[in-house]
């Protein structure tokens, strides 16, 4: 492997790191805009018909005391949004679905959006 040296005056590595950044911010817009408009098809729970639905697998569901839920748990949730006001991809497509459709029914379980937006539920049905 040879190495090699490139010379950059300040205004070139400015715009080299501008056009990183740029590059960056489009990857992220570009996967959040992916992520949101993914629908997988799911088990509804409803004699094994498939219904149409946002994957719900990358939601880490907590128990009150801020466990992490198991699957045997009668409810679960989820915050809609992190700390900062941003909504992470992996629930942004079941936020945008809730608030089309209400709820939305995956295996044994109803998941629903809080009254107040901030909680998405999870409930054994």
């Amino acid at each position: 492997m040879a190495n090699v040296t490139i010379v950059l005056s300040e205004a070139e590595l400015e715009r080299l790191e501008r056009t990183i950044e740029q590059g960056e911010a489009c990857f992220v817009e570009a996967r959040n805009i992916i992520s949101a408009n993914t629908v997988s098809s799911l088990d509804t729970g409803k004699g094994g018909s498939k219904g149409e639905g946002p994957d719900v697998s990358g939601i880490r569901w907590k128990v009150k005391g801020g466990g992490l839920a198991q699957p045997s748990d009668v409810f679960a949730f989820e915050f809609t949004q992190n700390r900062d006001g941003s909504t992470p991809s992996e629930r942004a497509s079941l936020v945008k679905y809730l608030k089309a459709h209400g709820a939305l029914s995956v295996d044994e379980f109803e998941i629903t959006m809080s009254k107040d937006d901030k909680f998405l539920q999870r409930k054994r049905m």
